[in-house]
């Protein structure tokens, strides 16, 4: 008799754990009211934080400038703070990625975070602050529709841009780790549309 309830007890526990399979919903990640308007990248932190970022000004009711990290749980990360953010009504983030050190950079259509110009690329504090040590002159003429980064740390933006500080570079180019362009990476007449 004994077996026959630990075995009933054993096929219980793992029913109940396993009682969300892939791809179902999760009633316990919390989103509140969510975004406002459209998220366009998401990114998995390796230690369970997911950032989120978008053309949305308002997550949960809250203000939160295109751009917010969440806990595991899905409730706002009280440690990151964009401020304004990329808040405009026109203006949204598309491309997103992390470095080693916990900085995030991000591209897009914005002219400002947090009230200082930047133009359509900038590099984040892990905290959501703008790290001002990331000088990217006079950013891209254009919108930045993604970005990844290197494993050398450099960084390389495709979007709807002709030049990046001044430097010609239609549709592709490559940052380097300061956020100057890599003369050593050019794309000639790049692309054409």
């Amino acid at each position: 008799m004994n077996r026959f309830y630990t075995f009933f007890l054993i096929i219980l526990f793992v029913g109940s754990a396993n009682a969300q399979l892939p791809g179902e919903y999760d009633p316990t990640f919390y989103i509140g009211t969510g975004a406002n308007s459209n998220i366009q990248e998401l990114l998995l932190q390796p230690d369970g934080k997911l950032l989120a970022a978008g053309g949305f000004s308002l997550y949960d009711g809250f203000d939160k400038g295109e751009i917010v990290r969440l806990l595991p749980n899905g409730m706002f990360d009280p440690d990151f703070s964009s401020g304004t953010g990329v808040a405009d009504d026109y203006e949204a983030i598309f491309g997103i990625d992390l470095q080693p050190d916990g900085k995030i950079i991000i591209g897009g259509s914005f002219s400002f975070y947090n009230g200082t110009p930047c133009n359509n690329i900038a590099r984040l504090l892990p905290n959501g602050q703008l790290d001002t040590t990331f000088d990217t002159g006079i950013g891209s003429d254009g919108q930045i529709n993604d970005l990844v980064l290197q494993p050398d740390g450099k960084i390389v933006i495709c979007g709807y841009f002709t030049a990046y500080d001044g430097i010609a570079s239609r549709g592709l180019a490559r940052i380097n780790t300061d956020g100057s362009f890599d003369t050593t990476f050019m794309v000639g007449t790049g692309a054409t549309d």
